[in-house]
């Protein structure tokens, strides 16, 4: 089984880019969990697959789609969001140690400038989206399909 998940604020200026993606991929048939806080991963320890998408400040170029498999190695401390509870990589910290890890963890990045208290994604933030929502949708049909 493969579990999406969505995080970001939409009244939060480029953060919102996981709740943009989300209804995108609602419109291709994938149907994923949308969360504000990192915390709520501790839940999806049964799935075989999580993909978590999430806005990023990594030093990428703005509008970068990044994908990292971080089933076994930590999501590198340079790839940081500010606006949640706890980070990503906290999150995911957390659900390795109260849960049962799942077969393959994937987080998929759109870079972003930064988090501004108004709704409403940057021109180059939704351009970086859109690819990341097909991005997604391959990673859920696996190699070659």
């Amino acid at each position: 089984m493969a579990t999406v998940v969505t995080l970001g604020n939409p009244h939060r200026g480029d953060d919102g880019v996981g709740p943009w993606i989300a209804e995108r991929l609602r419109d291709r048939g994938v149907s994923p969990l949308e969360v504000e806080d990192p915390t709520r991963l501790v839940d999806l320890a049964e799935t075989d697959l999580l993909v978590v998408v999430d806005a990023v400040i990594s030093g990428a170029p703005v509008g970068a789609v990044l994908v990292l498999d971080v089933t076994d190695r930590p999501l590198p401390t340079e790839v940081t969001t500010s606006s949640h509870t706890i980070s990503l990589g906290q999150g995911l910290a957390l659900l390795q140690r109260v849960g049962t890890w799942p077969r393959r963890v994937l987080v998929v990045g759109v870079e972003i400038e930064e988090i501004h208290p108004e709704p409403g994604l940057h021109a180059e933030v939704e351009v970086a989206a859109g690819h990341a929502v097909e991005v997604v949708v391959g990673l859920l049909r696996g190699p070659g399909r």
